[in-house]
């Protein structure tokens, strides 16, 4: 006689003495069977305690979106044996948003930590490059949007280094969110996004009114000199447009400002922008009118329309020196290392 012409009393007596795996055979088979059995496998995992088929089994459920059920597996003590270390963690990565919504609902911690590295399921979603997903956990008011990890890396830091515009400004809408965090290497958000010469990001950070425009990182130094330095014109004119700016802010070890790391960087462009601003301190050291020669004739040329070079001086060489200002900002990056100090009178510090 077939399995499917006996009684229900009869394929569930049977059900009991069936390994997992034959459960799983009979719930595909048809949806008679599947209503039928989905308690008596259940029960086969919670008999046998597999880590492995309990985080299948919970998953499964997830996906049907019914947080009740989870629930209920949860309140059976079902993460005893599965854990709870890295389930949303994983989920975040490799589920859809209904599954882990779902999670969430049912009552899976939002903030749990992998052994291995201490990243919660928020910074998972950062690594993953998933916007939609990192905005939909920061809708959750329990989630710790100034989360660490071992590395000691802030999420909203590994936002603005991994992420993308979009995550950025989903992470400034909460009010909790500490905008000026420091990272290991001493460098904030706002220095980071100068770095790398994201624009974008940029501007969200300074329509913040939390920011700390003068912020000091590494070195002292600001966000206008990680931004002088490396070369982008917009980024430099969006600093310089906010009234708070302390524009002739100087860094170590030299003491000097943005406008002798333009100079010594030999960006042009940004020289001009900087002379162009009346707060500017246009003071020309001698170790600057040295930089120039190695710098090239584009700036040389800008300080001298403006007056601010030696006529007698030596000068410049008509091929400048490679710009080193793109691979420097990379430094900035959350997790690599700061810029190297250098001379004294170098301003690359």
């Amino acid at each position: 006689m077939s399995l499917l012409n006996l009684p229900n009393e009869i394929i569930l007596q049977i059900a009991q003495d069936q390994t997992i795996r034959d459960l799983r055979s009979f719930l595909i088979t048809n949806r008679r069977l599947a209503r039928l059995l989905n308690e008596s496998l259940i029960d086969a995992v919670f008999r046998d305690r597999s880590a492995i088929h309990g985080k299948r089994l919970l998953l499964q459920t997830a996906r049907t979106g019914n947080a009740a059920t989870v629930a209920k597996l949860l309140d059976r003590q079902i993460l005893r044996f599965t854990g709870d270390e890295a389930l949303l963690n994983n989920a975040v990565v490799t589920e859809p948003g209904l599954t882990v919504r779902t999670l969430i609902e049912a009552g899976i911690s939002l903030n749990s930590k992998e052994k291995k590295t201490g990243d919660t399921p928020l910074m998972r979603a950062i690594w993953n490059g998933n916007e939609s997903m990192v905005r939909m956990l920061l809708k959750y008011r329990d989630v710790n949007v100034n989360c660490w990890n071992d590395n000691r890396e802030a999420a909203f830091h590994l936002a603005c280094v991994h992420g993308n515009e979009g995550m950025v400004k989903a992470f400034l809408e909460r009010e909790e969110l500490e905008v000026n965090v420091e990272n290991k290497f001493s460098w904030r958000p706002i220095h980071v996004v100068v770095g790398r010469g994201q624009v974008g990001m940029v501007k969200a950070l300074l329509a913040d009114p939390r920011l700390e425009i003068n912020v000091l990182g590494h070195d002292r130094w600001t966000p206008l000199h990680c931004a002088v330095r490396r070369g982008v014109d917009e980024i430099v004119k969006l600093l310089l447009e906010d009234g708070r700016l302390d524009i002739n802010a100087t860094c170590a070890p030299g003491g000097n400002n943005a406008l002798a790391i333009a100079i010594y960087e030999g960006h042009a462009s940004i020289v001009e922008i900087l002379l162009d601003d009346r707060r500017i301190e246009a003071n020309i050291s001698p170790e600057a009118e040295v930089w120039t020669i190695r710098t090239g004739q584009k700036v040389e040329r800008v300080l001298r329309s403006r007056g601010l070079l030696n006529p007698k001086r030596r000068m410049a060489s008509p091929k400048p020196k490679e710009e080193s200002s793109v691979s420097e900002g990379k430094r900035l990056k959350s997790g690599e290392e700061p810029m190297p100090s250098v001379e004294p009178q170098d301003p690359v510090s």
